[in-house]
C-alpha cells in the first residue's frame, strides 16, 4: 500500500474516532480494560500494543481499535488513560520485552513527550524504536506500524507536488530530523 493510500485511510480512521469522542464523549466511546469478544480459534481477541499514551492520537487511536481489539497503550510517563496502561521507556531490557509479549501489532506513534529536548526527540526516535523493534522480533509481533510526520518533505517548494515516492530532504533545523532518523531506524 501507498504511503499516501494509508495516510488518507489514517485520517478517515481517526477523523471518525474524534466525531465519536465527540458526540458521546470519552466514557461511552471507549472500553475500559474490556477487551471484546471476536470469533477466532481461540475465542481472544487480538492484542494490539499503542505506543506514546500521552499522544492524543494514541488515545484516539485506542478508543476507535478497542471496539475489534484488546488494547494497550504505554509511554515512557504516567497517563491517565482509558485502556490497560503499561509505563515503560522501551529500553534495551527485559521489561520492553515483556510489553510485547502476546500482542499481534503495534501502533508505534513515536511521539516523545512535549517538553523533551532535540537530543530526547532523536534518542526516543531511534534508540527506543530499535529496542521496540528488537523486541518485537524477539517475541515474533507479526506487524507493526509506524507513525512519522510530514515535517521531513518540508524543505520541497511548496508548490510542488510531493508523493510517498519522493526521498526526504530534513534539516539539522528542522524537527523533521528526528522523525527522519526514526524512519530509518
Amino acid at each position: 500500500m501507498k504511503r499516501r493510500d494509508f495516510l488518507q485511510k489514517t485520517a478517515i480512521a481517526v477523523g471518525a474516532c474524534a466525531d465519536l469522542l465527540a458526540t458521546r464523549g470519552p466514557s461511552e466511546a471507549t472500553n475500559t480494560h474490556v477487551c471484546p469478544e471476536r470469533p477466532s480459534r481461540d475465542q481472544r481477541a487480538e492484542k494490539i500494543l499503542i505506543t506514546s499514551a500521552h499522544a492524543r492520537i494514541s488515545q484516539l487511536l485506542a478508543a476507535e481499535l478497542s471496539h475489534a481489539y484488546c488494547v494497550r497503550l504505554t509511554g515512557p510517563a504516567d497517563v491517565a488513560v482509558e485502556h490497560e496502561f503499561t509505563k515503560n521507556k522501551l529500553d534495551h531490557d527485559e521489561s520492553t520485552r515483556s510489553l510485547v509479549q502476546d500482542v499481534t501489532a503495534i501502533v508505534h506513534v513515536a511521539q516523545p513527550l512535549t517538553d523533551a529536548e532535540e537530543m530526547e526527540r532523536i534518542d526516543y526516535r531511534t534508540r527506543c524504536t530499535y529496542n521496540l523493534l528488537r523486541a518485537a522480533v524477539e517475541e515474533r509481533v507479526r506487524h507493526l506500524v509506524y507513525l512519522s510526520s510530514l515535517h521531513v518533505l518540508t524543505s520541497y517548494d511548496e508548490a510542488l507536488e510531493v508523493d510517498e515516492d519522493w526521498q526526504p530532504l530534513p534539516t539539522i533545523a528542522s524537527a523533521g530530523l528526528s522523525d527522519h532518523l526514526g524512519e530509518y531506524t
